[in-house]
């Protein structure tokens, strides 16, 4: 541009508009090409580039702007946008997102100082000295940062970047010095020099625009590249995962099974052990041998109280307990853990108590046998850690409406307690409170832990409350569905936990009814001969599934006592020829088996079977599964 009298004029008007597109080219293409995956580096490179433009823009326009707008915040601007840049590569190189307060304070302060140097007029040398050297000051600042900074981003363009920040510091050292040399005044004066020393400044911001495009795509690249490794790693990784999965599904499956044949080896025996002491109790004897009798028969369940809890811990490790819902009493399941637990209490001299609220709903929906291990467990405890005193199980309404019942069951003892330092560690299984050799209490440190994970299926936890010396409480929550559909007169035998204690005419109402047996263990031949002749019932014994489906064709029958695991043929296949019979297909048949997985009990009762006793199982549970089923065929 030239002026009337020659000379170039064209610094302002044509410098400022070029650096303003530049910037705003660049800034554009930065936020397209990132715009789905913008990095914190990224962002700030565009605010820089952003603040640039309306730097250069307000600068332009300047003499028809205020004064603090044109100039101080056109040169604020102007300097902020190189402090951004800096913080990008910052962020590039080492993650940081510095705020670098003071260095904005300064920028603010570079900008602010034009309003009293433009309102005072000041000498236009001393104006360009004050741009000069601050911007010098700023740009040889972030040349260091950035060289320093390159060592963690070992590429090229990195320091090329800094290497525009340390030629622009030299571009202005130049202009300081021609301004004092020839005296060409602040920026905006003409002059062919000035003019030059902008041009260069010009130039630089597309190079070092280019030298960040080119970073940040090595950086994209280099991502891509950990991507591509990462992904390899991982599908090696579930590879490998999927194998050893597979291998700890067989491990799990060979012991599950392992345990499952225990449980049958070591049931199958206990179950013969159990019933013979049991009939030995109903015989008369002096007093001394009833309690060496009573004593053994406590014995042969607490090992079958063992058994069922390593059993338990299995199923709660593989993750394959469930819950029924069922109708029970409350009063049921204190019987029952009365019944178990009142003998060894007498022998200690301890008051096993119970108090159940006479509020409580009298049949609620939950899982008895599930609520009644838990609480074999926690009395179980009370008894072994109680030497004298008391034993309380209290179940209390907390709170009911028309649906449910939320109720606090707890046990209470007067034994020696737990320290409190020690209340976190009962919950590990294995764990005791003394594991040593000499230790006076026997167990395997699995009742607690099996509660709690039992208590956890049904939505509640464990509470423990204990004072060394003193003893301890252990509560819970329960919130139990209140049974609508049946009233207690009608339960019958349709619940669990329902007690029916038979009586003389339930008994006379048996006498001459006809039950085949299928059973090849004499020792459980035995035991039944004896709890089915007790119940007047004619008993007949066949010891494997042919001679069963023999005998059923001969003679007729009220009732199939049949045991699953049988040579030449079991009883579920048995089961299954059974029902093909015309005539047989409504005979009640109830399935007898040590196993005690829930599959099994599904696989016999998908056979045909009308229901499932698991082995060891008492006189009681027997005469309650066979007066349910005679009594519906009337």
């Amino acid at each position: 541009m030239l002026s009337n009298n020659g000379e170039l004029k064209f610094a302002a008007s044509s410098l400022f508009p070029i650096m303003l597109a530049i910037n705003l080219i660049y800034g554009t293409i930065l936020w397209a090409l990132f715009r789905k995956d913008r990095s914190i580096s990224v962002n700030f490179w565009i605010k820089g580039c952003f603040y640039f433009c309306l730097g250069t823009f307000l600068i332009a326009i300047r003499f028809h702007l205020p004064l603090f707008l044109g100039y101080a915040l056109g040169n604020f601007c102007i300097a902020y946008s190189h402090l951004m840049c800096f913080q990008s590569m910052e962020n590039m190189a080492s993650g940081l997102n510095k705020k670098h307060y003071e260095v904005r304070f300064l920028c603010l302060l570079y900008g602010v100082g034009f309003i009293p140097l433009k309102y005072n007029d000041v000498n236009p040398d001393l104006m360009a000295l004050y741009i000069g050297i601050s911007t010098l000051v700023l740009h040889l600042w972030i040349f260091l940062k950035l060289i320093n900074l390159s060592k963690n981003v070992p590429n090229i363009f990195s320091k090329l970047i800094s290497y525009c920040y340390l030629i622009s510091s030299v571009i202005w050292l130049f202009r300081i010095f021609l301004s004092q040399h020839y005296g060409f005044g602040e920026s905006v004066d003409p002059g062919f020099i000035n003019w030059l020393t902008l041009l260069m400044l010009t130039l630089i911001f597309p190079m070092k625009n280019s030298f960040f495009f080119g970073l940040e795509l090595i950086q994209k690249n280099n991502q891509l590249k950990e991507i591509t490794l990462l992904s390899k790693e991982k599908d090696e990784l579930l590879i490998q995962l999927a194998a050893e999965k597979n291998i700890a599904e067989k491990a799990n499956l060979t012991k599950n099974q392992f345990l499952a044949n225990v449980s049958h080896e070591i049931r199958t025996p206990l179950h013969g052990l159990i019933g013979l002491l049991s009939i030995a109790l109903r015989s008369p004897m002096s007093g001394e041998i009833k309690k060496s009798i009573d004593k053994a028969l406590y014995s042969s369940k607490a090992l079958l109280h063992v058994l069922n809890d390593i059993l338990s811990f299995s199923k709660i490790e593989a993750g394959v307990v469930e819950i029924n819902r069922e109708p029970l009493r409350l009063q049921q399941l204190f019987d029952d853990v009365s019944d178990l637990f009142s003998i060894s209490a007498v022998n200690k001299n301890i008051d096993l108590r119970f108090d159940l609220d006479s509020k409580v709903p009298e049949i609620l929906i939950g899982d008895f046998f599930k609520l009644r291990q838990v609480l074999f467990n926690l009395v179980g405890n009370s008894i072994k850690f109680t030497q004298h005193g008391f034993i309380e199980v209290k179940a209390n309404l907390e709170h009911i409406d028309d649906k449910s019942a939320l109720i606090i069951i707890s046990v209470k003892d007067s034994g020696i307690g737990i320290p409190s330092e020690f209340l976190e560690d009962i919950f590990q299984p294995f764990r005791q409170i003394d594991n040593s050799s000499t230790r006076n209490y026997d167990g395997l440190g699995l009742g607690l832990p099996i509660v709690q994970s039992l208590l956890k299926t049904m939505s509640s936890q464990l509470i423990m409350k204990s004072q060394p010396g003193k003893g301890t409480e252990a509560s819970f929550q329960l919130c139990l569905e209140i049974s609508s559909n049946l009233q207690s007169d009608q339960m019958g035998s349709k619940s669990h936990g329902l007690g029916m204690n038979l009586a003389t005419t339930q008994v006379e109402s048996l006498a001459g009814k006809r039950v085949l047996v299928a059973e090849d263990n004499p020792i459980n031949i035995e035991v039944m001969k004896h709890y089915l002749e007790f119940l007047k019932i004619n008993v007949f014994f066949v010891q494997d599934g042919y001679q069963c489906l023999e005998e059923l064709e001969r003679n007729s029958y009220d009732l199939v006592l049949m045991d699953i695991q049988m040579p030449n043929l079991d009883g579920v296949h048995t089961t299954v020829q059974i029902r093909l019979i015309e005539r047989l297909k409504e005979l009640p048949i109830i399935g007898l088996s040590a196993a005690i997985a829930q599959e099994d009990r599904e696989k016999s009762m998908r056979s045909g079977m009308n229901d499932y006793l698991v082995k060891p199982f008492e006189f009681e549970g027997l005469a309650q599964m066979i007066f349910k089923y005679m009594n519906d065929k009337k």
